[in-house]
Parts: structure tokens; sequence; C-alpha cells
């Protein structure tokens, strides 16, 4: 797990300084990978040299004989790479790398985790490797393969090649898009990082707002929708594609290389098959959570009490029963969010969780005090503006984590993607049955609709909202605006008149799996992950997701029918089916899951007086921020998701200066 980031030169007429912007890149990224620092820098015939940089240890210096970034000649590609030692801990994982010859060149963030087999299976085919790192088996793949190499990788990863014969640049990213591949792509130059924070970095990129992506963020609550988000020009890599440059041809090139298909038709439901599908979904968890506790540094994992984290904690109990874990111990530590006192408190049903496995638990109470502290670090790590202020709880989380030496820890992300888990679900699962004619099945989930995931109340507003939303298409956003949330009325009229139409734009769920692919492939689950990846890495952890990043599991799940997924109102049927008989029983049938929640209404209230210094011109040409002022303390008393988000793009312009 690192920080990787380049720079290609398409204009050798142009004066890029690469000894110069190379370093400042990977300083930028350098929480990304504290343990050691690399650059290389190539020359248009060919030749390269590898350089040190101000944090590359003494003992790679030594070895390899390195001479400082700042005494490198100029060249035509450069790459910088900034380590966390995970896997190949030693010597044997230092980047860049090269293989066959210095043919090809890589920099590369992730953890594949089927390489020893991928390993051996070159072997068998002649090819010969120096290292015990994945990243060795990365190179060998794609002499074999070439682009083809990433249907057969397992885990998560943003990596770039360089093939200095044919001049050209290979760069991939994991099919979930766990691990982060930014670029901003000029007449002259083409750069990409690990984070934007690299790329807003170099002198010759122009700082604007894209509003388009702020209106995404402020209205319709999503985040990097489309590849161009709120930095503009500078792209994401979407989850599930390549890029891919020529010096030759001078050509960029981005495509995607896998789709991931689902079953469109509810099925129908019978009790054999449900324990067929539950004992396959429990063998494929099982496989998935062993292979994400590969690691030659310490393993923890999240423990909410909700179902997700507490199937992975179980199934890591019954894995180390069966065989030593090195890197878990005699005890494996468990980290919770607790909120003492708080309806949002869930240390409770996590107590079972650890009473059951023995674990060694940890609590942490992120604080309103903490939260200011940490707020404007916080924004900074996270690149751009997030969703709520429970993004602080995770990182307060990841925190503890590195102070207790963890280095890797396993989540739950994913889960409610794939097994049905948001209360939304439940809506469009009711619409489904309406639709494909099962009005038995219908009423007997009204009748069981009493819980925080399934509702008959819940039933009736997405009714009004969704004829709300019809009526809405058809007048202006104007006459919108007035009648909708309160936060939006101090949104100007040009802005919201110009993208207004785009809340019409997100289509209403009708099949149950349509709507988790689109939360599974979209923006819900990536940016989850997003904040995730950002939290961890600023603490030098690496954040694994056994839910998510198990192609086999996502593919079987998506392959059953929306009627496996919800009965009688509950969600995540295979789930507790496969893990039944592993369950604490009250975690197994529990009703109330809040999801990661952290007592947002009341940190705005408290902190309202400092959060209202960030409220000024910054944001003038989106929000009247003068009438914002006026109703502060009424607004403030309320604490709407809305209202904090206008505070943290009013945060995110004032820290990058947008």
């Amino acid at each position: 797990m690192c920080g990787i980031a380049g720079l290609l030169i398409k204009n050798p007429e142009e004066n890029y300084q690469l000894p110069q912007l190379l370093p400042t890149m990977a300083k930028a990224i350098s929480h990304r990978g504290p343990d050691d620092e690399g650059f290389i820098i190539f020359q248009p015939e060919g030749s390269y040299q590898q350089y040190a940089g101000p944090d590359t240890t003494s003992a790679t210096r030594n070895r390899l004989q390195l001479k400082s970034i700042s005494e490198a000649k100029n060249g035509m590609v450069g790459f910088a790479h900034r380590r966390l030692s995970i896997i190949a801990a030693g010597e044997g994982g230092y980047q860049p790398m090269s293989y066959h010859n210095g043919r090809y060149w890589i920099v590369y963030n992730g953890e594949i985790y089927n390489y020893k087999e991928l390993r051996a299976g070159l072997v068998k085919k002649g090819y010969k490797f120096l290292t015990e790192s994945d990243t060795e088996v990365l190179l060998a793949l794609y002499q074999e393969m070439g682009d083809i190499m990433v249907d057969v990788l397992e885990g998560m990863w943003a990596f770039a090649i360089y093939d200095t014969e044919a001049q050209s640049m290979f760069a991939s990213r994991d099919r979930v898009g766990l691990k982060p591949f930014y670029y901003l792509n000029q007449p002259d130059i083409l750069a990409f990082a690990s984070e934007q924070k690299a790329l807003v970095q170099l002198p010759f990129y122009e700082r604007r707002l894209n509003r388009r992506a702020a209106f995404d963020y402020l209205v319709n609550s999503t985040l990097e929708r489309d590849p161009n988000g709120l930095f503009d020009k500078i792209m994401e890599l979407p989850p599930a594609s390549n890029l891919t440059f020529n010096f030759k041809t001078g050509f960029t090139k981005v495509y995607s290389y896998y789709f991931l298909a689902y079953k469109p038709d509810l099925g129908t439901y019978e009790e054999d098959r449900l324990k067929t599908h539950s004992r396959k979904v429990r063998k494929l968890l099982n496989e998935s959570v062993k292979s994400h506790l590969v690691s030659e540094v310490p393993v923890a994992a999240s423990l909410s009490g909700g179902l997700d984290s507490s199937s992975i904690v179980t199934i890591i109990d019954q894995l180390m029963k069966e065989e030593a874990y090195p890197q878990i111990g005699n005890r494996q530590k468990v980290f919770t969010i607790t909120f003492p006192g708080s309806k949002t408190d869930e240390a409770h049903w996590a107590k079972h969780v650890v009473d059951q496995v023995g674990a060694d638990w940890h609590q942490i109470t992120p604080t309103s005090k903490g939260f200011m502290d940490n707020l404007e670090n916080l924004v900074r790590t996270q690149d751009i503006p997030f969703l709520g202020v429970n993004t602080y709880s995770h990182f307060a989380l990841m925190e503890a984590m590195k102070k207790e030496g963890i280095k890797v820890t396993l989540d739950g992300q994913g889960a409610d993607e794939i097994f049905g888990g948001y209360s939304a679900y439940f809506v469009t699962f009711m619409r489904d049955l309406a639709n494909s004619g099962g009005f038995g099945n219908w009423f007997y989930n009204f009748l069981g609709a009493n819980s925080s995931f399934g509702s008959r109340t819940a039933l009736l507003k997405a009714y009004a909202k969704f004829q709300y939303s019809v009526l809405s298409s058809k007048v202006s956003g104007a006459a919108v605006r007035q009648t909708d949330v309160r936060e939006y009325r101090y949104l100007r009229d040009e802005f919201w008149d110009r993208y207004a139409k785009k809340m019409a734009e997100l289509p209403q769920p009708k099949i149950l799996n349509a709507h988790l692919h689109s939360d599974f492939t979209g923006t819900t689950l990536k940016t989850m992950l997003r904040n995730t990846d950002r939290n961890s890495m600023y603490f030098g952890l690496e954040s694994r997701a056994p839910f998510a990043d198990h192609k086999e599991l996502v593919e079987y799940l998506f392959k059953q029918g929306g009627i496996y997924k919800i009965r009688y109102a509950r969600g995540k049927l295979l789930l507790r089916a496969a893990m039944g008989e592993t369950l604490p029983e009250k975690i197994l049938y529990r009703k109330d899951k809040m999801g990661f929640v952290a007592p947002q209404q009341e940190w705005i209230k408290e902190n309202a007086k400092s959060l209202h210094d960030y409220i000024g011109p910054q944001i003038k040409d989106i929000v009247d921020y003068k009438a914002l002022d006026k109703d502060w303390s009424s607004l403030t008393a309320n604490a709407n998701p809305k209202l904090w988000r206008i505070i943290n793009l009013a945060i995110w312009r004032q820290l990058y200066k947008i």
C-alpha cells in the first residue's frame, strides 16, 4: 500500500523540470508511504536513472547506490513512489521496480491477494523472480499478457507501468475503486497521482471549481459522479478502467475492462435454495476474509456491532482456531467507535461479539472538540468535501489503530450493497414485488415492516417523494427550491437554474438488483471507499474490504434474484443465513442498525460560532452568504446535512484556494 505519482512530457520543447516537480508531488502524498521513497527519470532515447529522495532509507541508498533527486538531469518521463510496507516488507518491495532487464518499470499502490498463485503459474512458464513481492508479479504478468493481465487479478490496485522500448505507459485501477488514481491531461504533459493534492501542487495547474460537481455535492449528495470532479480538469480514472499513453502516437486512451452483470428479476423464493446459497456464500466469505489477512505486519478489524463487521470478526476467530496468524497474535484486536450516553452509541452491541470471541477490545470516543480541532486537517486529508461529520469518527478510529501499532485493518464496506442492507432497498424491493405481480409476498413484507430497515411509514414517504419528483420535473428549478429543503434557498439563482435539471437526472430505482448494482458500481460505495482510503492512509494504515474486494463473492450474489436479499421486511437475508451458526443471536436478529453514524447535529450546534467563521465571500458565486449569515442561529440549531455541505465546501475552497 503506497502513494504513486508520475509525469510524462509530451512536448520536449516545454521546460518542465521533473527533478523539482516529482519530489513536490511525492511530498504531498508522503503520508501514504512513510517507510521509503523512490524516483526514476527516463530519457527520450530509453535510458533511465533511479534516484533517492529526502525520505529514502539509508539502506536503500547504499544498496542501490542512489544519487539524490536534486542532482538529477531532466527527462521525458518520471515516476515517484512512497512506500508503505505490508508484503515483502524488506528491501525486495522497493519501488519504482523493474523487470526484464529494465524494459518495464512500475509504481504500484495496492495488494494482489492471489499473487502467489499467479507467480507459480508464471514460474512454470519459465519466468524468474528476484523478490517475494506482488509488485514483481504484476510486471511479469504484463510482459506475458499485456493489458488483459487485469482480468486475472484478485485484489485492489492502482498502478502505472512504463515500457521503455515501446515508449508507452499502461495504468490501471481495480474493479471496485478501492485504490485511487487521478490524472491531469494537458496538451504538453500528462500527470497522475494517488491523490488530487499532489496534482494541485503542480505550477501549471490552474485551480478552478467545477460548478457542476459542486451542484452534485450540495444538492444531489453525490461526489465524483463524473470523472471530472470538484477540482476542474483533474480527472478520476474510474474503477474497472485502464489508461494508456503512447509517445509515438501522442494518444491517451481510457477504457473499461470489466462489467459486473446482475440478475434483473426477483426470482422465486425456495427454502432449499436459500440453504444452498447460504452455504456457498459462507464458503466464499471464509475465503475472502482469509485472503485479506495476508500480511507481514499487524492486522486488526473494525467492529461496529452491526452484522457486517461482526461477521468479519467472528470469521477471523474461527480461522484463528484452525491455524496461527502471527500478524494477529493470540487475541485479535478490534476497534469500536462509541458515544456514551448518545442514541448513536452501539458499544453494547459490539460487546456481544467481543465476549464471544474474547477479543482485545479498544473503544474510541470521538468528541465535538476533537472534530473541530482536526477539521481543517481532515478536509485536507480527504482532498474534497465529504458528506457528513461521521467522516471524522472514522478518522479518529484510524488514529487509534495507528497508536496501537496496527498497519492493516479489515472493514465491512460493500456488504450493504451486495446483500441489501440500506433501508432504501426495502422501498425498491416493494416496488419490484408490486411490478412483478408478487402481491402475496408484498403484503407479507408490508405486515413485517416495523423496523429501522423496513417500515410502513418509509413506504408512504417514498411514495410521496416519488410523486413530488414527478411534479418537480415539470416545473422550474426555482419553484422546486421554494418547496424543498430550506438550505437550497441560499444557493444563488443563476447557479441553481443552470444545474437544477440534474435533480431529474437521478432515476428512481424499480428493480432491487439494479439498485444494488448502481450503488455498488456508482458513487455510493466508491465515496465510502474514498473516505476510508484517505483516512487510513493518512495514518499509514491499509484498509481492506473483504465484502467488496472478492470478485467471486460479488458476482455470485449479483447472480441471485432479489428475493434472496430481503424477506419479511428484513435485509441481508443471505448474509444472515450464511452466518446463522456463528454470530451471537442478538446480532443476527437485531433490527435497529444505524450504520456508521456520529452526533452530527450536536457537533454542528456546539461549534456553530467557529464554523460560522468559514462562511464568507469565497463562496459568494454559489451561496448568498449574507442571507446564510442572517439565519445562522436557526439553521445550526437543526443542522440539516445540507447545511454541513455548504460549510464544508466553504472550508475546502478556503484551504485549497479554489
